[in-house]
């Protein structure tokens, strides 16, 4: 059998491209966005807790809600190892048939895009190459972060209770 080896060059180049675009993207994210996201959260929190009286119980929860997020924000990382480890862990496929169509979907269509690729530049690689990417976001969406439950446990505001709240007078106007 006679192994055509400039696929297989292409092939490598076209894996070591859309690895790198994806672990690029993630160092983006994770090196600023989502710190951004959770100051931009924890100052919508302060001023919401400004708005409700201290002896109410929702005060003493978003009051915790704070706590958890400014721990998370600017608590020293663990090293590099036990951080890897401690990500990976996070992760479980939550659609194990769209992680599965979505690896199909890449591994096809890069495949395709290399063999365009074989004999020169063209224009359809574009749009197989676009695909291939479709199938990595396939991917990403198939896969979720467990939450910990055991360190955000969802609290539980009790309802009013009928005789302490008074009777809410009927609205003349629906649209107020």
């Amino acid at each position: 059998m006679n192994w055509n080896w400039e696929l297989t060059e292409i092939l490598g180049k076209t894996a070591a491209t859309l690895i790198a675009i994806a672990v690029a993207g993630y160092k983006a994210y994770d090196a600023g966005i989502r710190d951004i996201k959770t100051r931009n959260v924890l100052k919508r929190e302060f001023e919401i807790l400004k708005l409700i009286p201290p002896d109410q119980p929702e005060h003493q929860l978003i009051r915790n809600h704070i706590s958890r997020l400014i721990q998370r924000l600017y608590e020293p990382p663990p090293p590099s190892k036990e951080r890897l480890s401690s990500r990976l862990k996070k992760w479980q496929p939550r659609d194990v048939g769209g992680f599965v169509a979505g690896l199909m979907f890449f591994a096809g269509f890069a495949v395709w895009t290399a063999l365009i690729l074989r004999d020169g530049f063209s224009w359809w690689s574009l749009l197989t190459g676009f695909m291939a990417l479709s199938g990595l976001g396939t991917i990403a969406d198939s896969l979720k972060a467990v939450k910990q439950r055991a360190a955000h446990p969802k609290a539980e505001v009790p309802p009013p209770q009928a005789a302490d709240a008074p009777a809410a007078p009927p609205n003349d106007n629906p649209g107020i």
